[in-house]
């Protein structure tokens, strides 16, 4: 299994730390939040470091 890069792992910690609380909704939100927040910083690649840290369909981090 690929070793995730430090900023993705450090996504996937927030999301299992918060993912059980979270409707469908609220993960497509936060999820698409994430991968903008990435966006702004990285200069691209959010969703895939999204959907790669989370296992989150990019449809459904697209949707958000």
């Amino acid at each position: 299994m690929l070793e995730l890069p430090e900023n993705a792992r450090a996504i996937k910690e927030e999301f299992e730390d918060i993912a059980y609380s979270l409707d469908e909704r609220r993960i497509r939100l936060w999820c698409a939040a994430k991968a903008r927040s990435y966006n702004k910083i990285y200069g691209g690649g959010g969703v895939i470091a999204v959907h790669k840290a989370t296992h989150v369909s990019r449809l459904r981090i697209y949707l958000g």
